[in-house]
C-alpha cells in the first residue's frame, strides 16, 4: 500500500491512536486460552478491529514521513546557504586582511596601527573560524 492509495484516506487522530493503544493492550493482557482449547476469539476480534483502522494510521505515517523529508531537505539548503555565506565571508576577510597588511607602515600614527593591529586579530580569528572580539574593537 502507497501514499497515493491512501489519497482519499484522512489521518488518524491522536485520539484513534491513543484508543489503538489502549486495544493492544487489552490484547497482551488478557488471559489467552491455553493450546488445544481452540481459537483465541478475544484476540482475534480486537486484531480484526485494529487491523480495520489501519488505513488512518498509515495514511498519517506517510503525512508524518514527507513532513520529515521536507523538513530534512530544508535543513540542507539552509546548511548549503550558510555554508556559502561562510565562505564568502572568509574571503572578504581575507581581502581586509591583505588590506591591512599593506597599510600596516611604520609612518602610521601608533592609534591606527593599534587599530589595525587589532583588525588584523579579528580578521585572523574569523578566519580560522575562531569567536570574533570585532564589538571590543569598533567600540574604541
Amino acid at each position: 500500500m502507497t501514499a497515493a492509495d491512501l489519497s482519499d484516506t484522512r489521518p488518524a487522530t491522536d485520539l484513534m491512536i491513543g484508543h489503538l493503544r489502549e486495544t493492544l493492550g487489552e490484547r497482551l493482557a488478557h488471559e489467552h486460552p491455553r493450546e488445544g482449547q481452540g481459537p483465541d476469539l478475544f484476540c482475534l476480534n480486537l486484531t480484526s478491529y485494529m487491523g480495520e483502522r489501519m488505513g488512518p494510521v498509515l495514511r498519517r505515517l506517510a503525512d508524518e514521513q514527507a513532513e520529515t523529508k521536507a523538513w530534512k531537505d530544508r535543513h540542507t539548503a539552509l546548511a548549503d546557504e550558510f555554508a556559502a555565506e561562510a565562505d564568502r565571508l572568509r574571503d572578504g576577510l581575507r581581502e581586509v586582511l591583505a588590506m591591512i597588511e599593506r597599510f600596516d607602515t611604520p609612518r602610521d600614527s601608533s592609534r591606527v596601527r593599534v587599530l589595525l593591529g587589532d583588525l588584523k586579530h579579528v580578521a585572523a580569528r574569523a578566519i580560522d573560524g575562531q569567536p570574533s572580539d570585532l564589538p571590543k574593537v569598533v567600540a574604541r
